[in-house]
Formats: C-alpha cells, structure tokens, sequence
C-alpha cells in the first residue's frame, strides 16, 4: 500500500525517476502528487505508474534498469 511520504520509482509517460509521495489527489485522473529526488520537480501520477521502493537494493536495481532502458531508446533512435 502506497502512502504520503514513501520512496517510489516512477515509471511514467513524462519519463522514469525516483520521488517521494507528497500528496494523495482526490477527483483527478491522478492518485499521487510526487516529488522527484533530483530535480523537486512535482509529478501527477497514477498506482499504476509508482513502484514501491523500501530498501537499498530496490533502489540500485531501479536505477540500473532507468539506464539501461535510456540506453536501449538511444540505440532504437540510431536505427
């Protein structure tokens, strides 16, 4: 169960990044209002666009795999 305040992985038509939940959006096509980690960016996203993130190895395979999807979009436009 996701809730205000966790560490998720964002996997998202504005792109992938990790955030914290900020804020639970009522009436919205959105559920959850996050804060991305690099930037402070807010982010609308849906359950369905979050992954749960608790412990430190969830977050070393997150972001291995955001590289290796940037790096396989890369070689697709090359093409």
């Amino acid at each position: 169960m996701i809730k205000v305040g966790d560490l998720v992985g964002v996997d998202s038509e504005f792109g992938s990044t990790i955030g914290i939940i900020y804020d639970r959006l009522e009436g919205s096509p959105w559920e959850w209002t996050v804060v991305e980690c690099c930037t402070g960016d807010y982010l609308p996203c849906s359950t369905d666009e979050l992954t749960l993130l608790d412990n430190p190895k969830q977050v070393e395979n997150w972001e291995r795999k955001r590289k290796i999807k940037k790096l396989l979009d890369k070689h697709k436009q090359t093409d």
